[in-house]
């Protein structure tokens, strides 16, 4: 968890000055869609907090939308559907555009396709990537058997 949270804090910086793709959001929701866990919900509140200051916007908007997205994606990843891996491209593709419609309300800026559809693009092998990193790398507990 400590390296993800690391590597999440370092896509913020480089979403905000090198990257113009919405990265952190989609590793928060692909693990989301991945893992049904609470932690989800704490790393999306404080990076979005994050991602708002480094782009000098009101501190508590991407906070509070990248919660909903965030239990959206907990909700869907629940449904039958997304048992097919090929369902996490238009879930990514609705959740960016309903973050590029937020920041049109709050920032005032237009929104930028661009951004939504290679977010949609980069969604598969983020994907798979993330679903390697929490089957491989991620320490389990082991689970003790009673004899």
């Amino acid at each position: 968890m400590k390296t993800l949270t690391i590597v999440l804090i370092l896509l913020a910086f480089i979403q905000t000055t090198i990257i113009p793709v919405d990265l952190v959001l989609m590793v928060i929701l692909l693990r989301a869609y991945i893992k049904v866990e609470k932690t989800n919900l704490y790393l999306a509140f404080i990076l979005g907090l994050l991602v708002a200051y480094l782009q000098q916007l009101p501190l508590g908007v991407f906070s509070l939308l990248y919660l909903v997205l965030t239990q959206l994606t907990h909700l869907f990843s629940k449904l039958p559907v997304s048992k097919n891996f090929f369902s996490v491209v238009p879930l990514i593709c609705i959740l960016l555009s309903s973050n590029e419609l937020v920041s049109l309300l709050f920032a005032g800026r237009s929104p930028d396709w661009f951004r939504i559809l290679w977010g949609s693009l980069l969604a598969l092998p983020l994907y798979f990537v993330l679903k390697i990193w929490e089957e491989r790398f991620v320490v389990r507990p082991e689970i003790k058997l009673k004899v």
